[in-house]
């Protein structure tokens, strides 16, 4: 169970940091591609990482990714996965998710308190007729709340802001309320709990919450169509907002947004409806195949129900007499876990039309994997006791050729040598395999 779990959040982790990085590639360009409006939807490539990986993986394979990325990246989601299995073997994976959990505790205390501290410090708010909420504590309007958010503004509303601008300035917090950023925020926020130790993590929020300003105020511009300039006045106004005026839900005008990129986005002229539907589809097509991609390529942890149902594997692979493990760099993998009866494959790629694939099935027993391969050898006199069975169907160019088996010694050495019909391609496959808890 630990394991498993340690597992998700190390997968989890990984993907959404991708996810930002991306994110943070493609946040600016898109602004001046499509509008800051359908560049904000890019956010959604975070959540679709992390859900879609948590989804059960799509067949019991351990080299699914490889298949999938590209090779730097299957190689280092590997080297993660192998170390995920080593410390689930261990009490260090117990270890780390409780420091885990007890950070998100305190992550999740902590911006819990400050939250009602804010609400406190807003003192008795009192409603208006149009249903705007005043309160003498705070110099910027803002939008309280994700469940029912309310939007307020300082009592002295009228007196710092003229008609033209109060107009402007409660567009703006309506744009945050109609589109729900308020629970958008408390999500985020959420988020950021569960990953407390990733730095990433932080810088998101914050620029999450920049693009949801950016977004807002091109609503408004939108709207407003002429008054830019005075638009531009108010954001100089409510520069002056509390700085401390943060918290786990809402949206408001604080310095903590670069004014002079808000301003400087201002005078980009409004993408048409075109532009904006074609921005808001991209961001859209982007997040389900990141979320496809990252539900692909995952590995599956084996579950088991106990040590000796993990078989560790070592694998040499020759065709024609050329090791294509070592040829096929990185994607390939000469050590492989599998669960007693699940299934492995191996398939590489190098030179013009040259593809090899090795799938096999690992069993320790008729039990786990049924197979009259068992049957027969103990009718031939052999002893299965230890033995560990290997059943492979053996490809070139997606074209079974051979369907090979193998029973393996434990700690032993078994070949497989075999050709295709044309006998232009020789296989010779070694296998070395294990139950030992110390090498699973």
């Amino acid at each position: 169970m630990s394991s498993s779990l340690l597992h998700s959040l190390v997968t989890a982790t990984l993907v959404s940091s991708l996810a930002i990085v991306i994110v943070a590639v493609l946040r600016k360009p898109l602004r001046y591609l499509v509008g800051v409006r359908a560049a904000y939807w890019q956010w959604l490539l975070v959540p679709a990482g992390v859900l879609a990986v948590l989804v059960p993986a799509p067949v019991h394979t351990v080299r699914a990714l490889a298949e999938s990325l590209p090779h730097s990246v299957g190689a280092a989601y590997s080297a993660v996965w192998v170390s995920v299995n080593v410390a689930g073997a261990s009490n260090q994976a117990q270890a780390v998710l409780v420091i885990w959990l007890l950070g998100a505790i305190v992550m999740l205390t902590w911006l819990v308190h400050r939250q009602v501290s804010f609400v406190r410090s807003l003192g008795t708010l009192t409603q208006d007729s149009d249903g705007i909420y005043r309160s003498s504590s705070i110099v910027a309007p803002l939008l309280l709340g994700a469940w029912r958010p309310r939007i307020v503004v300082p009592t002295d509303f009228e007196t710092r802001y003229s008609a033209e601008e109060r107009a402007l300035v409660l567009a703006h917090e309506r744009a945050h309320l109609v589109r729900g950023d308020g629970v958008i925020n408390l999500l985020a926020t959420l988020g950021l709990c569960l990953a407390w130790f990733n730095p990433l993590m932080y810088w998101a929020l914050g620029r999450l919450r920049f693009d949801q300003e950016l977004a807002c105020d091109a609503v408004v511009v939108a709207e407003s169509k002429t008054q830019r300039r005075l638009y531009a006045d108010a954001l100089l106004k409510t520069q002056l907002a509390n700085d401390s005026a943060w918290g786990l839900a809402g949206c408001h005008w604080q310095s903590i947004h670069p004014l002079k990129e808000r301003i400087a986005m201002l005078k980009l002229p409004s993408p048409g409806l075109t532009r904006r539907l074609f921005g808001i589809a991209l961001s859209g097509a982007c997040s389900l195949a990141g979320g496809y991609a990252a539900w692909a390529a995952q590995t599956e942890l084996p579950a088991t129900s106990g040590p000796s149902k993990v078989i560790a594997i070592h694998l040499k692979w020759w065709v024609n007499g050329k090791d294509v493990l070592q040829v096929s760099g990185p994607i390939a993998t000469q050590d492989i876990r599998v669960a007693s009866g699940n299934e492995f494959v191996e398939k590489v790629s190098f030179g013009p039309g040259q593809s090899f694939e090795t799938r096999c099935f690992a069993s320790l027993s008729n039990q786990d994997r049924e197979s009259s391969v068992w049957e027969t050898a103990k009718a031939s006199g052999q002893s299965i006791e230890g033995r560990i069975l290997f059943e492979c169907k053996l490809s070139t160019n997606d074209k079974p050729f051979s369907t090979p088996a193998i029973l393996v010694g434990e700690g032993k050495v078994g070949t497989i040598e075999t050709s295709n019909p044309e006998g232009d391609v020789h296989y010779t496959l070694e296998f070395r395999a294990s139950t030992v808890p110390t090498r699973t």
